[in-house]
């Protein structure tokens, strides 16, 4: 993953989307910015985007389903906003993101099982109000392993009270 100092960013406000047709940018890294409001859909525009950091802001809103449009992706940063909504199923498109974080959101639902999505570290997705699906625990899973996790300690219980009451027994 690509981190950035947070003490050399000097740039505030609101994200705004400037370039008229895609252009040829590869890296583009305005993390720790402060920045708010929703990520512009054209993000999703710039093909050529191989490294795209907006991590640590306070950006808002849903993750664009034009990103899956960012086909020469290979780093995707979107931890430590306020991102909510899925995440989209585009992202599933992408066939070189390599590095993909978006812990540390909003962010709900069944992460998409199509493409590399499902081959990150939980990590990655964690801190989020509701992501599920793998890496993350099963979607609606949520009350059946528990119960089966309670169960397994209530069998150990059990064969401890027993295994106890024998050697008190035998003593």
């Amino acid at each position: 993953m690509v981190h950035s100092c947070s003490s050399t960013r000097v740039y505030s406000g609101y994200t705004g989307y400037t370039f008229s047709s895609g252009g040829s940018m590869i890296y583009l890294d305005l993390s720790y910015n402060s920045l708010s409001g929703t990520i512009p859909e054209k993000f999703g525009a710039m093909s050529y985007l191989q490294v795209l950091n907006l991590g640590h802001n306070s950006l808002t809103g849903d993750i664009p389903d034009s990103f899956g449009g960012l086909k020469a992706i290979g780093v995707l940063d979107l931890s430590h906003n306020h991102l909510q909504g899925y995440l989209p199923a585009s992202l599933g498109t992408v066939s070189f993101l390599s590095d993909l974080d978006v812990s540390n959101n909003n962010l709900t639902g069944p992460i998409p099982s199509g493409g590399q999505l499902t081959t990150f570290p939980a990590s990655r997705y964690e801190n989020n109000s509701g992501l599920c699906g793998v890496p993350m625990p099963l979607c609606g899973s949520g009350s059946h392993s528990t119960g089966l996790h309670t169960w397994g300690r209530k069998q150990s219980v059990t064969t401890v009270m027993v295994v106890g009451i024998i050697f008190l027994r035998l003593h």
